[in-house]
């Protein structure tokens, strides 16, 4: 009798197999004219997130940022490791603040 052939070796994960999750699924944003100031709250943020606003890091506590009240516009992107095989897409935002008004968020991407 001959013997068992073995058994195959798991397929190492690709880049097609792994899993691809957003970085952050959502965020709302609230103006303090009064003190200038533009509170950021993310939905669904990934572990050991980096944000940054209009270019600059932000630092994150709790999914919430608190940064100075800027101009009309800004970007909001958010990126994060992959860790255990599971990719994190960027998430990227436009925050418009009108002059008066309720602030906007859009997502891009």
């Amino acid at each position: 009798v001959a013997p068992a052939p073995p058994a195959p070796a798991a397929p190492a994960l690709t880049t097609a197999a792994r899993r691809t999750v957003a970085a952050a699924t959502g965020l709302s944003a609230l103006a303090d004219r009064r003190v200038r100031t533009l509170r950021l709250r993310f939905a669904g943020l990934s572990p050991r997130a980096v944000v940054r606003v209009g270019g600059r890091r932000v630092k994150v506590r709790a999914g919430r940022a608190v940064l100075r009240l800027p101009a009309r516009a800004v970007r909001v992107t958010v990126t994060a490791p992959a860790k255990a095989g599971v990719r994190r897409r960027a998430a990227v935002f436009h925050v418009a603040l009108p002059g008066h008004g309720v602030v906007r968020v859009v997502r891009l991407r």
